[in-house]
This record gives C-alpha cells, sequence and structure tokens, in this order.
C-alpha cells in the first residue's frame, strides 16, 4: 500500500472534521474576531507605541515590541484549537455521534491521525491570515515593515505549537470520559504554553530571533512524541464502554 493509499481514510475524516468546525458558529465566529480584529487591534497598538517611545529617544525597544505583537497575533487563534481538541473524542462520546467513525474500516491510526489534522489545520489557518493582516496593516498604518525570514519564523513557530497542544490535548481527550473533565485538564496544557509564550517574547524583545529556532525543533520533537503516545493508547473499543 502506498502512503497517499494508506493516509486518504485520515484526510477523509480530516475534512469532516474541519466542515463540523466552520459550520460551528460558536466556533467560527470567535475565530474571525481574532483573525480579522484583533491584528487590527495590534496594529493600532503598535502604531501608538512607535510614536510614543520615538519622543524619547526609544526606537529600538519599539522595533523590538513590533514582532512580539505579531507572535501573540499567531498564538491567539492557535489556542481555539486546545478547546477543538479536547472535544476530539470525549465530545464525540458525549453526543453520541462516535460510534458511525469507530465503526468505519480504518486502522487506529488513521482515525487519530485524521481527527488530528482535521483538528489542527482550521485554527492554524485563521493564525496565518491573522498575522498577514497584521503585516499588512503594520505597514499602511505604522510604515514598519516585518523582515520576511521573521515572518516565516513566527509562522513555524504557530504551526508547531498547535501541533503540540492539539496532540496533548486530544490524548487528554481520548483517555477521559466527559468534556467536563477534559477540560478540567486543559489547565494543564495553557500553563505550560504560557511560560513557553513568555519565554519566547523574551527572545525577541532581547533582539535575537533567530534562537526561536531552537524553540521550533525543540516543539517538532514533542509533537511527534505525543502524536506516537496518542496513537498508542488510542483504544476504539475503550471510547465505545
Amino acid at each position: 500500500m502506498t502512503i497517499k493509499a494508506a493516509l486518504q481514510p485520515s484526510w477523509i475524516i480530516a475534512r469532516r472534521e474541519i466542515l463540523d468546525t466552520i459550520c460551528d458558529w460558536r466556533q467560527v465566529v470567535p475565530t474571525l474576531l481574532l483573525t480579522f480584529g484583533f491584528p487590527l487591534l495590534m496594529d493600532l497598538s503598535a502604531k501608538q507605541a512607535l510614536l510614543f517611545v520615538a519622543r524619547y529617544g526609544g526606537e529600538v525597544m519599539g522595533e523590538r515590541f513590533v514582532p512580539f505583537l505579531l507572535l501573540m497575533v499567531g498564538f491567539f487563534p492557535v489556542s481555539a484549537s486546545l478547546y477543538t481538541a479536547l472535544g476530539a473524542f470525549a465530545g464525540e462520546k458525549e453526543q453520541k455521534s462516535l460510534e458511525p467513525i469507530l465503526a468505519s474500516p480504518v486502522a487506529d491510526w488513521q482515525l487519530y491521525l485524521g481527527k488530528f489534522i482535521g483538528t489542527v489545520i482550521p485554527p492554524l489557518i485563521a493564525a496565518y491570515l491573522g498575522m498577514i493582516i497584521y503585516t499588512i496593516g503594520l505597514s499602511i498604518l505604522a510604515h514598519w515593515s516585518i523582515p520576511a525570514d521573521l515572518l516565516i519564523l513566527v509562522m513555524a513557530l504557530a504551526t508547531v505549537q498547535a501541533s503540540v497542544m492539539v496532540a496533548i490535548a486530544m490524548v487528554v481527550s481520548s483517555q477521559t470520559t466527559s468534556v467536563r473533565a477534559a477540560g478540567l485538564l486543559a489547565s494543564f496544557i495553557i500553563i505550560p504554553i504560557g511560560a513557553l509564550i513568555l519565554a519566547e517574547s523574551f527572545v525577541i524583545i532581547s533582539s535575537k530571533p533567530v534562537w526561536l529556532w531552537g524553540f521550533v525543533l525543540s516543539l517538532v520533537l514533542l509533537a511527534v512524541l505525543f502524536i506516537r503516545m496518542g496513537i498508542h493508547l488510542f483504544d476504539r473499543e475503550e471510547l465505545l464502554v
């Protein structure tokens, strides 16, 4: 069996997850606000910050503050993936919509990978759009351009952070019996990720963004570890109990 044929069932399941997400206004509306409204708010904040520091000769700190806002613009839409992932299995079990999927003739790893892909793609697209809007708005409102290599770096960082959060949340979701139980464990994911964001912010403000590639590599390894753990622990029969 070719790799393409092996992944075909996963893409079908992922497409179902994406359609379910974009058809739920409770998820779409907040995501749209974070994608379009939040970047524009950050553009105005960046403009005011640059004007403020220019009065006191602090242009250097202003220029370091602008990339920090880019990091925030990319993080907030990605953070929404956490709650979607927590309900990936526990939520569908409560809604009695999980049985048809579990009864489908696909391997456990194909089912798990499909749920993972379908959960991580929508918030990542929102994060990419938000960062692009922020970059364009910044050049128009503040006449300040973000270097292309920094934009690519922050996009890569958002990608691996979303992958890690979704991978951990799906492990939790597959091992819990309800969304409430899964939600109670969300803080154990948010707190370390928040500390990670603080560390990344310090690196950016210190004007050494190239060090962030170390964060990217570490998070890639962490994401692979948790995905493999999730696939190993996943048992569709236990979810039906």
